[in-house]
C-alpha cells in the first residue's frame, strides 16, 4: 500500500516538475535569446524479487536547455557578414545620392560653362554674357566645396561610428567576461548549469558577432573564450581584453585600433584582421571606399582649376590687364609623424601640376638621405633640388633639422575640393583676349574651349573623370547593397534553423502541458486510491 502511496507521489512530483518547465516555456516563447527547456524524467530504481521487478516510481533526471553550438555558430558568422556589409552600404547611399544628382553636379555645370564661353565667341565685351560664364565659374567651385566639404564630414562622422562600435564592443565584452564568472561559480556550487545565464551569454556573443567577427571556443562549464581570427583574445578566464582607438602617429586625421589584454600588455590591430562585424564596415567604408572617392574628387578639382588659371593667365581682360587664376588653392600641408625627434618642418609647393598625382606618399630620412615611398612600400624616383626634393609634380622643401628615421606623409591633392575659392573679382577679369591683338578680341577665348576635349585627368577629360567618379560610387553602392540583400537572406534562413532547434513551439507546448496534466491527474487518482484502500484496511481492522 505504501509503495503505491510513493509510486503515486514521484508521479505528482513528476508532473508538477514537467508542467513548472512546460509553463516556463510557454510565458516565454516571445522572450528574444530564450532558449527551450526540456525535462528529462527517468525510472526511480525498483527491486528485483522472485516474481519480478517492482518499480519505484519516477524521478526527474535534469532540465535540458535546447542548444546547438554549430548552428549558434553559423547565425554568428552570417550575423558578422550582414553587420559588416549593410554598414558599409548605408554609408556608401549617402555620397551616391550627393554624388548622383542628375540636375546639379559638377558635369552638368561644365557643360554651362562651355556653353556660355562658346556664346561670347565674336562677343568677348558682352557684359551679360560674362556675368553669366563668371556665374557658372563659381557654381562649379561652389559644388567642388559642397562634395569636398561632404566628404570631409563624412571621415569625421565615419571616425565617431568606429569610436562608437569599439565602446559597444568594449561594453560587451565586459559583460561576457561577468558572466563568465557567474556561469562557472553556479555550475561548481551546483553542479548544473545556470539556463538564464547561458541564454543571455549566447545573445550577447550575437550582439558582439554584430560589431565585430569573433571566433567562440565553449568549455564544459559554460564559458567562453572569445578571440579574433587572429587569436588575439577579446573575452577568456582572466577577464575581457579592452579596444581603444588612437590617432595614427603619421595622419592625426586617423584612426587605429589598439587592443589591451587584461594584464595591460597592448597591441595594434591591422584593419585586416576586423573582417566582419560593422566595425569592418566601417573601417572598409573609410580605408578603400572614402580615400578613393575623396583622392578621385581633389584630382578632379586640382586639374579642373590649374588648367582654367593657365589658360585665364595667358590672356588679356576686358580692361586689358595680365589675366589672373580664376580659382585659388592652398597646398596641403606636410604632415610629420608624431614620433619625430627632429626639428625639420617640410613644406610642399607645386612644380606641375599635371603630374600630379591623388595618393599618400611617405617621405623619410633614411641613413642621411631623403626617400620617397608610396603607402603600399613603392619606392618613388625623388630627386634633390637645391634642398628641394621633386618627384610626381611637386617640390618639398625638406628644411634642415631631420633625424633619422623622420617620417612625413604627404597627399597633394588632399583638402582641394573643399577649399577652392574663387579669386575674380567681377566678369570683366574674364581674359578672352591675347596679348598680340590686345583688349576687344577673343583670341585667347579658344583656349578655354579646348579645355572641355582635353585629357587633363589620368588619360580623361574633366566631364568624363567626374563621371567615372560618380559611376565608381553608383558601382560601390550597387555591390554592397546586393551583398545586404544576400546576408540578409542567410542571417533569415540560418535564424530560422536556430528557431525550429531551441524555440518555443507553442502548439506543441501546448499539447506536451495537456498530456502532462492528464499525467498530473492519473497520479493524483492513483493517490485516491492508495488513501480509500488504506483507509478500508483500517476500518476493517478497526
Amino acid at each position: 500500500m505504501s509503495n503505491l502511496m510513493y509510486l503515486a507521489r514521484s508521479g505528482l512530483s513528476a508532473g508538477q516538475s514537467a508542467l513548472n518547465i512546460i509553463g516556463n516555456n510557454l510565458v516565454n516563447a516571445t522572450t528574444p535569446g530564450y532558449n527551450r527547456r526540456n525535462i528529462m524524467l527517468g525510472e526511480n530504481g525498483g527491486l528485483s524479487t522472485s516474481v519480478g521487478f517492482y518499480g519505484y516510481g519516477a524521478k526527474v533526471d535534469g532540465v535540458q536547455r535546447s542548444y546547438d553550438a554549430f548552428i549558434n555558430t553559423q547565425v554568428r558568422g552570417a550575423l558578422s557578414s550582414y553587420s559588416n556589409s549593410t554598414v558599409r552600404y548605408q554609408s556608401l547611399s549617402g555620397i551616391d545620392n550627393l554624388f548622383a544628382d542628375v540636375t546639379n553636379n559638377v558635369s552638368t555645370t561644365l557643360s554651362d560653362v562651355f556653353e556660355g564661353l562658346t556664346g561670347l565667341q565674336g562677343k568677348p565685351d558682352d557684359g551679360p554674357g560674362r556675368t553669366n560664364v563668371l556665374a557658372q565659374f563659381r557654381t562649379l567651385a561652389n559644388q567642388f566645396n559642397t562634395r569636398g566639404k561632404a566628404l570631409d564630414e563624412e571621415l569625421k562622422s565615419n571616425t565617431t561610428n568606429i569610436k562608437n562600435t569599439v565602446d559597444d564592443i568594449n561594453n560587451m565584452t565586459s559583460s561576457l567576461a561577468k558572466l563568465n564568472q557567474d556561469i562557472a561559480r553556479i555550475q561548481a556550487t551546483s553542479g548544473t548549469a545556470p539556463a538564464d545565464l547561458l541564454d543571455q551569454r549566447d545573445t550577447l556573443l550575437e550582439n558582439l558577432s554584430q560589431q565585430i567577427n569573433i571566433t567562440v571556443n565553449e568549455s564544459p562549464n559554460g564559458v567562453v573564450n572569445v578571440t579574433l581570427q587572429n587569436g588575439t583574445q577579446l573575452v577568456g578566464d582572466d577577464g575581457a581584453s579592452k579596444l581603444s582607438t588612437q590617432q595614427d602617429p603619421g595622419d592625426p586625421t586617423r584612426l587605429v585600433l589598439m587592443c589591451e589584454d587584461p594584464t595591460g600588455k597592448g597591441q595594434k590591430l591591422n584593419s585586416s584582421i576586423v573582417s566582419g562585424g560593422a566595425l569592418a564596415g566601417y573601417l572598409k567604408y573609410r580605408n578603400e571606399d572614402l580615400v578613393d572617392v575623396r583622392n578621385q574628387l581633389n584630382d578632379i578639382a586640382l586639374q579642373m582649376a590649374n588648367a582654367f588659371n593657365e589658360v585665364n593667365q595667358k590672356g588679356f581682360d576686358k580692361n586689358g590687364n595680365a589675366g589672373k587664376p580664376i580659382y585659388g588653392f592652398t597646398p596641403p600641408k606636410v604632415k610629420p609623424n608624431a614620433d619625430n625627434t627632429g626639428t625639420s618642418q617640410p613644406t610642399m609647393s607645386y612644380s606641375d601640376i599635371s603630374q600630379v598625382k591623388s595618393q599618400n606618399y611617405n617621405i623619410t630620412f633614411k641613413n642621411g638621405a631623403w626617400e620617397v615611398t608610396t603607402e603600399d612600400g613603392s619606392k618613388v624616383n625623388a630627386t634633390m633640388n637645391g634642398g628641394k626634393l621633386e618627384f610626381d609634380g611637386v617640390s618639398v622643401d625638406v628644411g634642415s633639422g631631420a633625424a633619422e628615421g623622420d617620417t612625413f606623409q604627404l597627399n597633394p591633392t588632399e583638402g582641394i575640393a573643399s577649399s577652392i575659392t574663387m579669386d575674380l573679382d567681377n566678369a570683366d577679369e574674364i581674359a578672352l583676349a591675347d596679348n598680340t591683338g590686345g583688349t576687344g578680341n577673343d583670341a585667347n577665348l579658344q583656349g578655354f574651349l579646348d579645355l572641355k576635349n582635353k585629357k587633363l585627368v589620368n588619360g580623361s577629360t574633366i566631364s568624363d573623370a567626374y563621371g567615372s567618379l560618380v559611376s565608381t560610387i553608383g558601382s560601390r553602392t550597387s555591390e554592397a547593397k546586393n551583398d545586404s540583400e544576400r546576408d540578409t537572406g542567410i542571417v533569415s534562413s540560418y535564424a530560422q534553423q536556430k528557431q525550429s532547434m531551441v524555440g518555443v513551439d507553442l502548439n506543441e507546448e501546448y499539447i506536451n502541458m495537456q498530456m502532462y496534466q492528464q499525467y498530473y491527474q492519473a497520479n493524483t487518482q492513483m493517490l485516491n486510491t492508495a488513501n480509500t484502500l488504506f483507509d478500508s484496511i483500517l476500518r476493517a481492522v478497526g
